[in-house]
């Protein structure tokens, strides 16, 4: 008797993931063939981390947004981030992407493959949410586990979709990158499918989110071409500083009307010169940088945008701000006369 009601319990719990997970194309699902019990792996750290990354969403939900929060010191980074992402942000400022209630059934590795199972929960998330949920995991997830793909296992059943996003096979990190404006993603997709190596480099800055509490990554795709514009800049120039150049320039231009997101620099700045020497960028601004005349929070986000994007590129390891040639002290009484890096992780949360 109770065999039996377990085979008709399993029999129901199949049916009911097969038509969640069936869409208008997508009408089966099957189980893994390469996750055996004895090529499970644990994804460990080296040494035990109090940190993890992980990746929420902006308010309007519109952007990925990471937090770096503290954890218990542990080697099971990942496991413990993606429990973490489930529970949603521990900040008001933050968006949570991934349905309530859904939980965390188990995380392990097989092969080149990491398999993150969830219940069945996950199925009730929103469409048009889907694929910046499924680029939260896989950004959250796979930086913990370089070089492997991510399968998204329902129930411990491969499914065919969740929401637009095909999960029916192992999934790799965006590309090129997470929150690439539109321009840059015309150019991935006109690119990507060349034979041979185009060159391309996708950098990374950051805007403030609407509430000036958090930095939003943005990527930008820069092409050799894209060489060709810097005639009108400064002579010094290297392709660390060509890199810094667009980055920058891509921060004065931000349209907040468009993006919901805010260039730090105040409005009017511009760039006089610069250029990259012993790993020090070194950047004159004219004097319109300081026009906010006062106030800690739009300081410390200027600032803050600043050396996490420069920082970010190839060769550059500190900050050197000018101001029309000269340094010393901004309006609230931040130092400048020295250059600067980054003091703590990105968004750093002591939840």
């Amino acid at each position: 008797m109770l065999k039996r009601t377990c085979a008709c319990f399993l029999c129901s719990m199949l049916v009911f993931l097969s038509a969640a997970c069936a869409g208008r194309e997508n009408t089966i699902i099957s189980l893994p063939v390469t996750d055996t019990d004895a090529e499970r792996r644990p994804i460990l750290e080296e040494s035990e981390s109090t940190t993890a990354t992980v990746y929420y969403a902006t308010l309007d939900k519109k952007y990925l947004l990471p937090l770096n929060l503290t954890i218990n010191a542990t080697k099971e980074v990942a496991r413990v981030a993606m429990e973490k992402l489930l529970a949603g942000p521990p900040t008001t400022y933050a968006s949570p992407l991934l349905p309530q209630d859904t939980k965390l059934l188990d995380l392990y590795s097989s092969q080149s493959t990491v398999y993150v199972n969830v219940t069945s929960e996950i199925l009730q998330l929103d469409r048009a949410q889907s694929q910046l949920a499924m680029d939260a995991i896989l950004c959250t997830i796979l930086p913990l586990a370089e070089g492997y793909n991510l399968q998204l296992l329902i129930e411990g059943q491969v499914c065919n979709r969740l929401g637009i996003v095909d999960i029916s096979t192992p999934l790799s990190r965006p590309m090129p990158g997470i929150n690439v404006d539109v321009a840059s993603r015309e150019r991935w997709r006109l690119r990507e499918n060349e034979e041979v190596s185009f060159g391309g480099m996708a950098l990374t800055y950051y805007l403030s989110d609407a509430q000036a509490m958090y930095l939003v990554p943005q990527t930008l795709f820069y092409l050799p071409e894209d060489e060709a514009d810097t005639a009108g800049q400064p002579e010094r120039q290297s392709r660390p500083a060509a890199y810094a150049w667009a980055v920058l320039t891509a921060m004065l231009e931000a349209d907040e009307t468009e993006s919901g997101l805010y260039s730090p620099f105040w409005p009017g700045t511009e760039i006089l010169d610069l250029w990259v020497e012993d790993n020090i960028a070194y950047v004159d601004f004219s004097a319109q940088l300081t026009g906010y005349g006062g106030g800690t929070a739009a300081e410390s986000m200027m600032l803050s945008c600043l050396t996490y994007t420069l920082t970010s590129l190839p060769a550059i390891s500190a900050v050197q701000v000018l101001i029309e040639g000269d340094t010393g002290h901004l309006p609230e009484g931040f130092d400048i006369s020295k250059p600067l890096t980054p003091q703590a992780p990105l968004n750093a949360i002591n939840n």
